[in-house]
């Protein structure tokens, strides 16, 4: 579960529903606490409650660039329904994430390169991308890795 990881407590503006009654939980249904919020991309809600897009996008970044890149934990399921923004926490609002069903444990060495794609995605470095993409088993379709996960190509 989500609380398992040891992530549910570190970032201040986040919250997770705690888990319910085991006789009601299996292997295929999560019985979990309600929480209140909104989709996160409801654009009216957010402005209507004075919450800032732009930070309800930063706290989301920072939230599972933490989860991914320092602890390794991929949540298997992340759209809109499944993280809520309720206007309740310390910076005006806080983020709800969802349905902890399937995660995924990042190897260590898995997760280094990972972190070593992006830092080579960032800053558009082929020859660390092609290496990176035989790392990966995805050998010369490495080269699209930029326009796939940046919108951007090498030749810019």
């Amino acid at each position: 579960s989500f609380q398992n990881t040891g992530l549910s407590g570190w970032y201040q503006s986040l919250r997770s529903p705690l888990l319910l009654n085991l006789d009601f939980t299996s292997r295929q249904v999560l019985t979990m606490q309600f929480c209140e919020g909104h989709k996160v991309n409801d654009l009216e809600f957010l402005h209507r409650m004075g919450i800032s897009p732009l930070e309800v996008a930063k706290a989301l970044v920072d939230v599972f660039a933490e989860m991914i890149f320092v602890h390794g934990f991929l949540h298997g399921d992340p759209h809109p329904g499944n993280i809520l923004v309720s206007p309740q926490g310390p910076n005006g609002f806080s983020l709800v994430i969802l349905d902890h069903g399937i995660y995924k444990q990042l190897s260590e060495d898995f997760r280094k390169a990972y972190c070593r794609l992006w830092e080579a995605l960032i800053i558009l470095d082929s020859p660390k991308i092609q290496q990176l993409g035989e790392t990966f088993g995805v050998g010369k379709y490495a080269r699209y890795f930029p326009v796939i996960f940046t919108g951007r190509t090498i030749n810019r």
